[in-house]
């Protein structure tokens, strides 16, 4: 039984016997730090009408609960200090870490961040079970992204590396690697902002949950993040949530192959 499930259930005893309440003595507004991450994070809701899915996601299950939200960006690791120190009232995303426990509340699953090897369609790449199998082909990632450490700790050394993931996305259409290792969500996301976007194969390799995450410092937190959790099931029920993640990865879907299971 995973450690964030028992969590949420011990959240829910302590609203259950009176120590924490879910009415309207909780905050009416919240202020999150965010990090840029495109298509999941863009930009602040006030400056263009396609912020980011994860953005929106946030505003409409906030909405749900009559929370209003506020967004400001910074680096990943100032984002986390002010979350840390209370300056915020949270992330509007992380991955759960034990390292977290102490000082953020982690909230139902907001998206699934997956991540793997895209080819174009009709590239044949044989069937692989682990990084190190891909040793036979050129590939290529963006500089400075972990995922760089993870192909050179899996030994394979035939890799480019480029600034960012739109350039990524070019060295494969122009066949200048056999395969691209990336974010699932922000290739398939440059991939539709292009003219005639390519068909894309992708090979999952990992996937792991990421959260809404709030500051420990702020005495009502607990009660926002399950007022928060109520709205995103809310959201989920209805459909909202499909149909904003739809706006930003088109109806396209990618054409799943053989990795290792999520």
């Amino acid at each position: 039984m995973s450690t964030v499930f028992l969590r949420r259930v011990a959240s829910w005893l302590l609203v259950s016997a009176g120590l924490w309440t879910t009415s309207s003595s909780a905050d009416s507004a919240i202020n999150l730090a965010c990090n840029y991450f495109p298509p999941q994070k863009i930009d602040s809701p006030e400056n263009t009408d396609r912020p980011g899915y994860d953005i929106e996601l946030l505003q409409a299950a906030f909405q749900q609960v009559g929370i209003a939200v506020t967004f400001r960006y910074f680096p990943w690791n100032r984002a986390l200090e002010l979350a840390k120190t209370g300056a915020y009232d949270g992330l509007c995303s992380c991955s759960y870490l034990p390292e977290r426990e102490s000082f953020l509340y982690f909230s139902d699953e907001l998206g699934a961040l997956e991540k793997g090897f895209f080819t174009l369609n009709g590239r044949k790449i044989n069937k692989i079970g682990a990084l190190s199998d891909m040793k036979p082909y050129k590939l290529a990632v963006v500089r400075g992204y972990n995922l760089e450490t993870e192909l050179e700790k899996a030994g394979l050394e035939n890799i480019e590396t480029v600034g960012t993931d739109k350039l990524l996305l070019n060295m494969l259409i122009f066949q200048r690697v056999d395969a691209i290792y990336s974010f699932a969500d922000t290739i398939q996301y440059e991939a539709q902002q292009m003219e005639n976007p390519p068909e894309l194969n992708f090979i999952n390799m990992t996937s792991a949950p990421y959260y809404t995450c709030f500051s420990k410092r702020h005495p009502m937190s607990l009660d926002t993040m399950l007022k928060f959790n109520k709205g995103l099931r809310m959201i989920r029920e209805s459909g909202e949530y499909n149909r904003i993640r739809q706006k930003y990865l088109g109806a396209a879907a990618l054409t799943p192959r053989d990795g290792i299971a999520p």
